[in-house]
């Protein structure tokens, strides 16, 4: 048995990346208002303002704001009718009413409006059904101009390529099926909705570079293009849309009754199925409102994040300059702090670093036959802002503030009449000469904080990016919803992953037991989801699952080092469900799920699924993960039958390779960040549940005299 970092770095694979990258995690946090709440407030403000004005009652009367407050008061039980009429009036040409104050109940009234004509919950299920008649043909105008959009894109991307020019052009266009395409825009007939999706799967594969915006636009518009020529070639599509519906309707009460991943899998087809055909657009969103949720949800607090970023400062540098024609040698030493402080804020996650110190300079100026001896003290104060969202980490300009005192030691001239004055001078002088101090001293400061958080930004990003955004983005899979936020204590995310045809998880997570400097929610759904975007369909050669299980554990088992002496092989994930995990009863499973497994010059091609399931318990100082059996390897397709000699050569060589990596027990005895952020010391494991679907973790920092790591 080995000691290794919490088991859901192995089984959540890239996602432990992502809390390395984030440092987020969701803070408990004042939800924003209501659609109803937000309308009361605006007309409340509104209300106050009328009281103070001659022409208040006349607004009064004409917006019908006694009626807007009755209807308020009904809530849902609202007259859409009404509502709409007030809104009307508001939405009216009427000199004024582009006031903000208008405004602002304007657009509440409108999302309230929106509100009041969804479905109810209970009503979901029939209005889906009720929906039957609503089926929209894609007319030949849309088509025109889906298509004349992939023309666009296309040539905007003709035109890319052809400035990177050489082979990097030819090995695209190549890969891309180029020439197909280009035939089938220049074609006056109906696509070959076949060949458009066979492109689509090149341009979807995930290949590296297919990230860039030029990719992604051919990408989008080639999908539309397609889905929308297929409809239109089906003949029996509005059947199709009608039986679709009905399953949809069975699909979301079945899901209500019992949330499991099998009926959120068969919503989702449906939910797919309609939007990717463009059909009843609002109820697809009403059904994702009410039963797809956030499926990750984590948390890091300011201890924990000023551990990597807080530091003592002293130091001593020459000092060179010149200042009113006085040039000036000496040193200077800087005591102070580097800190960190949380912004509140709801939109982005938002923090300084802030640096206080004091710089204290002794220097002997030379002037003429002057010589000047001074000590100078400066108060000095940066703040640089960073912001994190789905974009990354971006900056503004660092401010600085100074304010230098200064005391005139000695003064020294070859005339005693050229001393006399020179202290006068001096005298006279030192106020200007304080400022001046001042400003450079601000400069300097502030150059300083900008270029230090250029390097941390221009690094953050770069990991950001590359181990979790890029991936994403070249199959269009980024969270739906990727929210970062701060309080005064903790750095917050929540996210939604899934695509048109998944869900998130059915509802809200579990609570955390304890304020945790470090906190993960995570719902089955994620790492399903999450699989399908970045696994499905890649081929995982022994060098590569050598590679990340080194990178995510620090060592590699003996079973899967590389050797001359040993057989290569690979495994390519199946393009649906390549991973999956349940989290119930205590117990984690975890499934991947192959369609190709190669040994040596042997290949095996068929469905094959390797499971281990493993009992979690939180010990005095960690945790403890205990497998359950032996790791299962099976043919689903096979099931039942008697395996060859060949299929059973390759599962005994599978579950040697799988063995190594779902050992018999994992042991936790804390976690230690890396990089700078290892100084928050290890972080003990207080909270492991794994139940409802839902995997929660919890850490706690050690005592600040308990955070030395070796």
């Amino acid at each position: 048995m080995r000691n290794h970092r919490p088991f859901v770095v192995h089984i959540l694979g890239a996602l432990a990346l992502l809390v390395v990258v984030a440092r987020g995690g969701l803070a408990q946090q004042e939800p924003p208002l209501a659609p109803i709440d937000q309308l009361q407030s605006a007309t409340d403000a509104l209300n106050t303002w009328l009281d103070r004005s001659a022409s208040g009652p006349a607004w009064t009367t004409f917006l019908k704001l006694e009626q807007l407050e009755a209807q308020i008061a009904l809530g849902q039980e609202a007259d859409d009718d009404i509502v709409a009429d007030i809104l009307a009036k508001f939405e009216s040409e009427t000199k004024g009413l582009d006031s903000s104050r208008f405004v602002a109940v304007r657009d509440a009234l409108k999302v309230w409006a929106v509100e009041l004509a969804r479905p109810t919950f209970d009503e979901l299920p029939q209005a889906i059904r009720d929906a039957k008649d609503q089926f929209v043909a894609p007319s030949e105008d849309g088509l025109r101009d889906a298509k004349n959009e992939v023309i666009r894109a296309f040539n905007e991307l003709a035109r890319y390529l052809a400035k990177a020019g050489g082979t990097r052009e030819s090995s695209w266009k190549s890969y891309l099926k180029w020439i197909e395409l280009r035939g089938q825009l220049v074609d006056k007939e109906a696509p070959d909705v076949a060949l458009l999706q066979q492109v689509l799967a090149k341009y979807n594969s995930g290949q590296p570079g297919l990230e860039l915006e030029k990719f992604a636009a051919v990408r989008q518009a080639l999908r539309k293009w397609s889905d929308m020529a297929a409809l239109a070639a089906d003949a029996e599509a509005e059947q199709s849309f009608q039986t679709q519906l009905g399953t949809l309707a069975a699909a979301v009460e079945q899901y209500r009754q019992e949330p499991t991943a099998e009926h959120a899998e068969a919503v989702g087809m449906s939910l797919g199925w309609l939007e990717r055909a463009g059909q009843v657009g609002e109820l697809t969103q009403y059904v994702r409102h009410f039963h797809s949720h956030p499926n990750a949800f984590m948390q890091v607090s300011r201890s924990v994040m000023s551990a990597g970023i807080e530091r003592s400062v002293s130091q001593s540098s020459p000092v060179s300059d010149n200042m009113m024609g006085t040039s000036i040698t000496g040193t200077s030493h800087t005591v102070g702090n580097v800190t960190l402080e949380l912004v509140p804020s709801i939109e982005e996650a938002t923090f300084d670093i802030i640096f206080k110190g004091r710089a204290t300079t002794n220097s002997t100026g030379y002037n003429g036959p002057v010589t000047i001896h001074t000590t100078g003290v400066t108060g000095i104060a940066g703040r640089k802002r960073l912001f994190f969202n789905t974009d990354g980490m971006r900056d503004v300009p660092a401010v600085a503030r100074a304010r230098t005192s200064t005391s005139i030691n000695n003064i020294s001239a070859s005339r005693p009449q050229a001393e006399r004055i020179a202290w006068d001078q001096a005298s006279a002088n030192k106020p200007q000469a304080e400022r001046m101090t001042s400003q450079r001293a601000e400069s300097r400061l502030r150059t300083r904080l900008n270029s230090q958080a250029r390097t941390m930004v221009a690094d953050a990003n770069k990991s950001f990016r590359d181990r979790f955004r890029k991936p994403l983005d070249r199959r269009d899979e980024f969270p739906k919803l990727f929210q970062t936020s701060t309080t005064l204590d903790a750095l917050s995310m929540k996210a939604l992953q899934a695509n048109e045809f998944q869900m998130g998880a059915p509802g809200a997570p579990p609570e955390l037991a304890a304020a945790h400097d470090l906190a993960m929610r995570i719902h089955e759904s994620l790492i399903r989801n999450y699989g399908e975007a970045t696994l499905g369909g890649i081929k995982m050669t022994d060098e590569a699952v050598a590679k990340r299980y080194e990178e995510m554990t620090g060592e590699v088992p003996e079973e899967l080092k590389l050797s001359p002496d040993k057989e290569p092989w690979s495994m390519r994930f199946s393009r649906v469900k390549p991973v999956v995990a349940t989290f119930s009863g205590g117990q984690m499973v975890a499934v991947l799920s192959a369609k190709q497994f190669t040994r040596g010059d042997q290949e095996l091609n068929r469905a094959v699924t390797i499971s281990a399931t493993y009992n979690a318990t939180k010990t005095d100082t960690g945790s403890k993960l205990i497998r359950e059996g032996d790791v299962q390897i099976d043919f689903p397709d096979r099931e039942g039958e008697r395996l060859g000699a060949r299929d059973v050569a390759f599962r005994t060589f599978m579950r040697r390779k799988f063995e190594a990596m779902f050992e018999p027990e994992f042991t936790g005895d804390g976690l230690v960040l890396p990089g700078n952020w290892k100084k928050a010391g290890k972080l003990r494991l207080v909270q492991l549940d794994a139940d409802g679907g839902w995997l929660t973790l919890g850490w706690k920092q050690p005592p600040v005299g308990q955070r030395q790591v070796d």
